[in-house]
């Protein structure tokens, strides 16, 4: 067999390949590709099995000096010749005509300029072989392409190219390969045979991140037709990367991410212009916010606000940082284990120097729990210390018009104390209903019931009209 046969874009070429056990010759079968670039690439991407391959292509011209060479290492090993058949779909691209350079530099204008179509460049050219990702897995995606070996030299380790040292490449490409397609996963319906139609009936209770990865992003120009807007929900840096650059901007209206996180992500965000359309913003594992001015002035569209810390809050810390808030935020949600007195100083939360925020309308708290330890650590011995200090937050919120706070179904009496909640009645005639809720699906005692009842019998009586109630 002649050696040019390798290279005549058959779908199966016959190659002599040695046994590297035996020793002996025998003939074997290369599955390389034929025609355009694009039908070999839906060979690799787009097929019917379980898995996608990685698609190679090998770039030669038959008058270069080193072809002969590079075929030595690449399609004489018997053992090499069968890792390519299962793990690869191999393009291969004689440059030796005219019509085939141009079909190469319309690939991959990255690598090529026109002078290597106008000019024959077999004297200087040896053969290179060229790795291709794919950006998403939409059917029309744009490709990367990586150029793994030059003529007879590796471009990542830059040492020479032998049956060996091509072998780990190769399986470093393949790799690299998998994890990307990680960020694409499977097209969910088409592995569990369902139709489309229940694409629309799930999605609604999924993140972005998992209806990205579990239907693939080919669906997210239907998300936007249908002007369906999710979460975006802790994504890693590798689904940022990989995903954020490819969905419209205007799917995500809805952002958790974790504190620590967020400068990482905050760059990414902002040259997709994503976070003009947040409208719900998500703040984990917070410890201090001591950056959240720097954090804010991205989402200048938040109109809910929710910050989740990592065990208590403190309200005289938030107090400070309140005013950077952007004035669009009007809900404000806040979760922890417990709180933490504000009574260290002789000042309260809503003085003189404290900084009051006129645009917050709704506020949301939820405590996991009120420790015994917390309250008698009360720096001026404050039985409700707890409820003081969330009374007091509460004025400072001079346009508040409603509060709804959430604890165990053990400390909902601790938060039934008439003078307190009538002293930020007083004070924010805005506000115009309270509700208490257990945590748990529990039956509230009698009691609780009846002091909040009382709470809203007495403001009525003084001509303030009150929801006050025990959900």
């Amino acid at each position: 067999m002649q050696i040019d046969d390798v290279f005549s874009f058959n779908s199966e070429t016959v190659c002599e390949a040695m046994s590297s056990e035996t020793g002996v010759v025998s003939r074997q079968y290369m599955r390389s590709f034929r025609r355009t670039f694009q039908e070999a690439r839906e060979c690799a991407f787009n097929s019917n099995e379980t898995r996608c391959r990685p698609l190679l292509i090998c770039v030669h011209h038959r008058r270069s000096f080193p072809y002969f060479d590079v075929y030595q290492y690449m399609f004489y090993s018997e053992y090499l010749l069968e890792f390519l058949n299962e793990n690869y779909t191999l393009w291969l691209c004689d440059i030796t005509q005219y019509s085939n350079r141009t079909m190469l530099y319309q690939v991959c204008p990255t690598l090529f300029d026109i002078d290597f179509v106008v000019n024959d460049p077999w004297e200087q050219f040896p053969p290179i072989l060229i790795g291709v990702l794919r950006q998403s897995d939409d059917e029309l995606s744009d490709c990367e392409f990586e150029l793994l070996f030059d003529g007879m030299h590796l471009i990542h380790t830059m040492g020479d190219l032998t049956l060996e040292t091509l072998f780990d490449e190769l399986l470093k490409f393949k790799d690299q390969f998998d994890d990307n397609e990680k960020n694409f996963v499977f097209d969910f319906l088409r592995v569990a045979r369902l139709c489309d139609d229940m694409f629309y009936e799930i999605v609604p209770y999924m993140t972005l991140n998992d209806a990205l990865t579990t239907f693939s992003s080919k669906y997210a120009g239907i998300l936007q037709e249908r002007n369906i807007k999710l979460l975006l929900d802790n994504p890693s840096d590798e689904f940022m990367a990989a995903i954020i650059n490819r969905i419209p901007s205007e799917l995500i209206i809805a952002l958790r991410i974790k504190v620590d996180d967020l400068s990482s992500k905050l760059q990414l965000l902002k040259d997709k212009k994503a976070s003009a359309n947040v409208t719900r913003l998500i703040l984990t594992n917070i410890e201090r916010l001591d950056r959240m001015n720097d954090y804010l002035a991205y989402f200048a569209n938040v109109t809910c606000l929710s910050l989740c810390y990592a065990s208590n809050i403190d309200f005289r810390n938030l107090c400070n940082c309140i005013r950077y808030f952007p004035s669009s935020v009007k809900r404000l949600k806040i979760a922890c284990t417990n709180v933490l007195c504000s009574h260290n100083r002789m000042d309260y939360l809503f003085s003189k120097s404290c900084h009051f925020n006129s645009t917050i309308e709704h506020l949301l708290i939820s405590i996991e729990l009120i420790s015994t330890s917390i309250v008698n650590s009360c720096h001026q011995y404050h039985p409700i210390c707890e409820l003081k200090t969330i009374a007091d937050f509460i004025r400072v919120l001079t346009n508040i018009q409603d509060v709804r706070i959430v604890v165990h179904h053990g400390n909902l009496v601790r938060l039934l104390d008439l003078v307190e909640w009538k002293g930020v009645l007083q004070l924010r005639p805005t506000l115009k209903k309270i509700v208490l809720k257990p945590s748990t699906n529990v039956i509230v005692d009698e009691q609780a019931r009846q002091k909040a009842l009382d709470i809203q019998q007495q403001m009525a009586a003084v001509n303030r009209i009150i929801e006050f109630e025990i959900a």
